[in-house]
């Protein structure tokens, strides 16, 4: 379920990544069940990028942006990742200790974006500012 990113153009994927992806809307932000539901354990680094008007930060933090965020999630221990965002080569966010095993319900899976980032506790997602929601993804790259 979520949100349906379609690929394009419009856009330059930034330097690292191939693929850029839009979604668009009136909604005010993406559900967490739009992130990925991949099981990434068996990945030691997981990197992807988000370029949008607005981002909330688990409720701690919200960065109004021009240009790519850079998300990189490392797994520091079982279920455990750690997570730095950077913007033109700047860290704009850090956070330890996110819980991997909070699949809450059938539309997450443990150690997927989608139980990692929408769900420690408040979660990670992109919001309009003006009622015009516009988001652009990358692939998600990742080191085992």
């Amino acid at each position: 379920g979520g949100a349906q990113f379609t690929a394009t153009t419009e856009i330059s994927a930034p330097t690292g990544f191939e693929n850029v992806y839009k979604y668009q809307s009136t909604e005010s932000m993406i559900h967490g069940k739009s992130f990925c539901g991949l099981d990434l354990t068996e990945y030691t680094t997981v990197t992807f990028a988000i370029n949008t008007a607005s981002f909330n930060f688990n409720q701690e933090a919200t960065k109004e942006l021009v240009g790519w965020m850079i998300f990189t999630l490392t797994q520091t221990a079982t279920n455990t990742w750690s997570l730095v965002v950077t913007c033109d080569g700047e860290i704009i966010f850090e956070k330890t200790g996110l819980n991997g095993e909070y699949a809450t319900n059938e539309n997450y899976t443990n150690n997927a974006l989608d139980a990692i980032l929408y769900g420690n506790p408040s979660g990670f997602y992109p919001q309009a500012k003006d009622g015009n929601l516009t988001v652009y993804v990358t692939e998600l790259r990742g080191v085992k």
